[in-house]
């Protein structure tokens, strides 16, 4: 048979008896052009249901399934993934219904690194960005991100030395964020401060051998520092506004004594 410019089909046939002529049509497959937009910082690949890479431009069956295959460059990431106007983000995948032409945006991945702030005694240390924006310890900041550090001396002590990471940044109190970063303060007893007197508080004996009595407020806050900034002994005063200080245990030496805001100097021998 041969099919005329019409659709019809013509044909001959030598019938040497009865002949049953039984003629069978089926729809004919519409196909669909698939194209992929140019893009830039990355390529995309389309392959077939078997895994065969279907050419930008290609003519597909109605109904085929497209898988699309989004390989950023290095550095890049992708962000957009359309089929049409059709978001495929997630499935990176769409069936074939009309012309289709797929889209993809790649834009530069963002590179965020942990600032962590050490804990510390004896002052308290904080971050926030270039804007004053507060940045709470353990927070992933993106690269390049300029900090300053705010660093508070709790009264008596002083900054000796601030560290983001092995960067001294003691005088500029600002880093720049390359990489994962701790950033470690240390307080030291400021010996350019005197003792701040207070009428209600009384530390007797001072010098001090074996123990030191504190007169202050009720349930007030003591503590016994060595001259780099440690904590050795912590105690309350009691409702009555006393407390004995057992001293034993403590070397001789100049130490501070901080009492609910109130700072002496104790000598122990």
């Amino acid at each position: 048979m041969t099919v005329g410019a019409d659709r019809t089909y013509t044909g001959t046939y030598q019938a040497n008896d009865n002949v049953i002529f039984t003629v069978s049509f089926k729809p004919i497959q519409k196909m669909y052009t698939v194209t992929v937009k140019a893009t830039e910082n990355g390529t995309i690949v389309l392959k077939n249901s078997e895994g065969q890479e279907v050419v930008s431009g290609s003519k597909v069956e109605e109904g085929s399934m497209i898988t699309v295959v989004a390989t950023p460059n290095e550095g890049f990431e992708l962000k957009e993934l359309k089929a049409n106007d059709t978001d495929i983000f997630v499935a990176k995948t769409f069936k074939v219904e009309k012309d289709t032409e797929v889209t993809a945006l790649f834009s530069q991945k963002v590179i965020k690194y942990t600032v962590v702030v050490a804990p510390t005694e004896n002052g308290s240390v904080s971050l926030k960005d270039m804007q004053g924006n507060p940045v709470a310890s353990a927070s992933q900041v993106v690269a390049g991100t300029e900090l300053e550090v705010v660093v508070t001396p709790s009264k008596g002590f002083k900054l000796e030395s601030l560290l983001a990471g092995k960067e001294n940044i003691t005088e500029t109190k600002k880093f720049v964020v390359n990489s994962n970063v701790t950033v470690v303060a240390r307080f030291v007893l400021d010996d350019s401060v005197e003792a701040v007197a207070s009428e209600s508080v009384r530390v007797y004996p001072n010098p001090a051998t074996d123990y030191v009595l504190v007169e202050a407020n009720a349930d007030a806050q003591i503590r016994l520092l060595s001259m780099n900034g440690r904590t050795l002994i912590s105690a309350r005063t009691s409702a009555e506004g006393f407390a004995r200080i057992d001293l034993s245990s403590i070397a001789a030496g100049t130490y501070l004594l901080t009492i609910d805001g109130a700072v002496r100097k104790l000598i122990v021998k």
